[in-house]
């Protein structure tokens, strides 16, 4: 039992580190737009750009992703937490009622081969004058031996006082005190495949495997993550550098044609007055 449990929390550290590289990732993010703001003052008075309007889009992008992760980081811990809880609480007899439901572990093999040890099974709440004989019931067992302990059998017998006879499919004889109907969990209604599941992973090397690989996922997720943000950070930087390049030639060309202009006499004032002239002796023909 202690070694499920070490096992079992073992998996929950080493699954919450791993979520927890997202914490990097929101420093980085938090770095970016410290320089972001930096800029933001030294260029203050420039006149505002394409990409700078894009700035308030992208910072809105960057806070839905954040709450988003941190909605399903609380979501899994919280699933984690449960389902650790409930295998804990059901390995030491336990009842987790759970919106009418309890989930029991088998440990004892009274009831094979209906229910297996190691089984997890789902247990209804459900009324005393709804069971019936060849119902599979838990009950808080009231025998001298294990009394006060959960146990689940089959009713075999009702009695007129409304108390029920018991007995496991493996026994060869009835428990040998009637079950009260107040001592009634619930009855037995199917096996907790997920449980199981989970439970097949409850050993030791086994757990630290899985946790490792879950582990190695989160970190390679991120890595992958980081890389497309630089990717993307780079290719953005280049385009902007091939727009000023070609701003800048565009700058050049205009420059060149004004001394070429001003080379050849050209006067940008006459050439007005020269056009005025035109239309005016046009209109006067007219």
């Amino acid at each position: 039992m202690k070694n499920r449990i070490f096992a079992l929390l073992i998996c929950m550290a080493v699954l919450v580190s791993a979520i927890g590289c997202g914490g990097s990732q929101k420093s980085d993010d938090s770095a970016s737009k410290a320089e972001a703001v930096a800029e933001e003052a030294v260029v203050e008075e420039a006149p505002e750009s394409p990409a700078e309007e894009a700035v308030p889009e992208e910072k809105q992008e960057q806070k839905t992703r954040n709450i988003t992760g941190i909605i399903i980081t609380v979501i899994t811990a919280a699933a984690l937490i449960f389902v650790i809880y409930v295998m804990i609480c059901s390995s030491g007899g336990k009842a987790v009622n759970v919106f009418g439901k309890s989930i029991l572990r088998v440990v004892t093999g009274s009831m094979e081969p209906s229910l297996q040890v190691g089984d997890y099974i789902v247990i209804e709440k459900t009324s005393a004058d709804a069971l019936r004989e060849g119902d599979i019931i838990s009950f808080y067992s009231e025998q001298s031996d294990i009394n006060g302990m959960l146990v689940t059998h089959r009713i075999v017998g009702i009695n007129d006082d409304g108390s029920f006879v018991t007995r496991g499919d493996a026994n060869p004889v009835s428990d040998s005190v009637t079950v009260r109907s107040e001592k009634i969990v619930g009855r037995y209604t199917h096996k907790s495949r997920f449980f199981i599941w989970v439970n097949s992973f409850v050993d030791l090397k086994k757990l630290i495997i899985l946790a490792v690989v879950i582990a190695m996922t989160f970190i390679s997720l991120y890595e992958v993550k980081t890389v497309l943000r630089i990717s993307r950070k780079v290719i953005e930087e280049r385009r902007q550098e091939a727009e000023e390049k070609h701003n800048e030639a565009m700058r050049q060309a205009i420059e060149k044609e004004k001394l070429r202009l001003e080379a050849e006499g050209y006067d940008p004032e006459k050439e007005v007055n020269m056009s005025e002239s035109r239309e005016t002796d046009e209109k006067e023909n007219d």
